[in-house]
């Protein structure tokens, strides 16, 4: 059983995140996307990079993360460089321009299987052609594992 200490945080780790994917909720798909980060730890205090399979060829650098463990909770939020989506084919598009929406982590270290998983969500504006907005929430399933 590893105990969730500084030296036992730090380094690198592995893993997945789930989304719907589609342009109709009763047609949509889950997808999976596989990431690594490297984490560094003090005293509770976490931060550290983060890359995925999904955005590596777009982005110029990786994302970035801070955030706190406490006892097996964890929390944490992920700032990509620039921003992404897809479109409703379900392609990603970006504009290195804008700022991304931060991603919100949390979850809890499963002792018997030596991971992190929980859910993350993401919360967005998209405006109209009469500029009205209209508030987006996605949320989706995660777990990361010590390489």
């Amino acid at each position: 059983m590893a105990e969730l200490t500084d030296d036992y945080l730090n380094g690198s780790w592995s893993g997945f995140s789930t989304r719907k994917v589609g342009k109709m909720e009763e047609e949509q798909i889950e997808k999976t996307i596989n990431f690594s980060l490297q984490l560094s730890s003090s005293t509770g205090e976490i931060s550290g990079s983060f890359t995925d399979e999904e955005t590596s060829e777009i982005m110029n650098e990786p994302a970035t993360f801070n955030g706190f463990i406490d006892d097996e909770f964890i929390s944490f939020v992920l700032q990509y460089p620039f921003f992404y989506s897809h479109n409703e084919e379900g392609e990603l598009v970006y504009n290195e321009n804008t700022e991304h929406p931060p991603i919100h982590y949390s979850g809890e270290y499963i002792v018997e299987e030596e991971c992190f998983r929980g859910i993350w969500e993401i919360e967005y504006y998209v405006h109209d052609v009469v500029e009205e907005s209209q508030l987006f929430v996605e949320t989706g399933n995660w777990e990361m594992k010590k390489q």
